[in-house]
This record gives structure tokens, C-alpha cells and sequence, in this order.
């Protein structure tokens, strides 16, 4: 059996900040028709805060669904154990731009971070999708995210940052973390609905986080095959 993680980030005080915690509710509404079968009901943990999830019995996988406003350290709690993770976050248009840059052409020097593969997976080709426009949705590896640049808090370290760091440790990290992001429009408004082209993407978002967990539970390895975000959003209209 396989534990897939499934965790939904954000603040939904803040806009369009909570758009991966809202693809998260979706997911979960949509799970029984998908054929899940739930082996816990939505609950939230004592012990962690501000987190709530569910468990998921899909084709023989445990899927854990986690919803939680955490950062830093706190993702190696959630990621350690899993053998694959699927994260859903709203980002902002400037990292967007500076983290998710196509290949290099061949005889071109340079290219983005896109240029290597998906967290480092023998043969795995992290294709990104460009993202220009609140509500465009993106995937990829933890190769794209920069190093943290500074820790003067345990929420300034970045998610690429947390899983390194948690392998130096020797902690079990998924052998397969993509990130499946939405372009936001605003994370500083006090609202508790996202602006209407992020709330427009929410159920195209969760169409695509499906797909990927579709293949990734017919998949004998979690992962294989699910690199592109082609394969796994164009059937759903973006």
C-alpha cells in the first residue's frame, strides 16, 4: 500500500491565499464519486493547529487529506512517512515568474530551473506550463523553489529547504513531491473568498490534482508517469 499526502496550504482570511485549502475541500467532496472510499472522516488534530484532514482508502492507497496555515518546519511533520505528496498552494505572480522558467534550447546557455528534472527523479522531465494570469494553475518539483535565503524564523524556510533539510537527517521524505500552484491575484485583502479568476480555477485545479492521483494510484512506483502538467490539466479546459 501506498500513503500519498495530499496537503492543502493557505490562509482563507486573505484571498485568494486560501485557494489551496479551497482545491483541497473539492478533492475531498469529489473523492466518493471517484470511487475513494473514506477510512476516516474529517477530523482535526489536537496537536496540530490551525490542520484539519481526512483518510482515503483509493484502489488498495492510503490518502491522507490535509488542509493546514503552516510553513517551515512544520511541513516535515506532515511530509515524513509519505511516499508521495501532492502540495496545492496559491502563488504569487513575481515567484511565479522568477521560479517557473522553460528549458534552455539546445546551444543556449542559462534556462530556468524548469531545465532539470522533477526533484531530482532519474529520467523524470519537469515541463512546466507557463503561468501569466490570476487563476492560471502550474505544476512542478521542488526544483524550482530557490534555496531559503534566510531563517531568522522556522517560517521562512521554504518547502525545497524543509524536505533537504529533513533528508539530512535521515527522516523518511516522499520519494516524489510536486507542487500543483495557482497563480493568485491577492494574499493581502482580509476576505474570505479568492478574487473571481482564482475562484473560476478552483474546480480545474482539483480536476488536475485528481488526475494526478489517478495515475499515480495505477502506477506500480507513486509518480510514474504524472511528470507533465500537459497530461494532467489540458483535459480539464485550461
Amino acid at each position: 500500500m501506498s500513503h500519498i499526502l495530499v496537503l492543502g496550504l493557505g490562509n482563507t482570511l486573505l484571498s485568494d491565499d486560501g485557494a489551496g485549502i479551497r482545491v483541497l475541500e473539492a478533492i475531498e467532496a469529489a473523492m466518493g464519486a471517484a470511487g475513494a472510499v473514506p477510512a476516516r472522516a474529517g477530523f482535526f488534530a489536537a496537536d496540530t493547529p490551525w490542520t484539519s484532514e481526512s483518510r482515503w482508502n483509493w484502489g488498495g492507497h492510503d490518502l491522507r487529506l490535509v488542509s493546514a496555515s503552516v510553513g517551515g518546519f512544520a511541513f516535515i511533520d506532515y511530509l515524513t512517512g509519505a511516499d508521495a505528496a501532492l502540495i496545492i498552494d496559491a502563488v504569487p505572480a513575481a515567484w511565479v515568474a522568477r521560479a517557473f522558467q522553460p528549458p534552455a534550447r539546445p546551444g543556449e546557455g542559462g534556462g530556468g530551473r524548469g531545465a532539470a528534472d522533477v526533484d531530482g527523479a532519474p529520467g523524470a522531465t519537469n515541463r512546466v506550463e507557463p503561468a501569466r494570469d490570476p487563476g492560471d494553475i502550474a505544476l512542478t518539483g521542488l526544483n524550482t523553489f530557490p534555496p531559503s535565503a534566510r531563517l531568522a524564523s522556522g517560517h521562512e524556510m521554504n518547502l525545497a529547504t524543509a524536505v533537504a533539510y529533513a533528508r539530512r537527517l535521515g527522516l523518511p521524505m516522499p520519494s516524489r513531491v510536486q507542487v500543483l500552484g495557482i497563480l493568485a491575484a491577492d494574499v493581502e485583502t482580509f476576505s474570505e473568498e479568492c478574487t473571481p479568476a482564482v475562484t473560476a480555477a478552483i474546480p480545474k485545479a482539483a480536476a488536475a490534482a485528481l488526475d494526478i492521483l489517478r495515475r499515480w494510484c495505477r502506477s506500480s512506483t507513486t509518480g510514474e508517469g504524472c511528470d507533465t502538467f500537459e497530461n494532467s490539466c489540458t483535459d480539464h479546459g485550461h
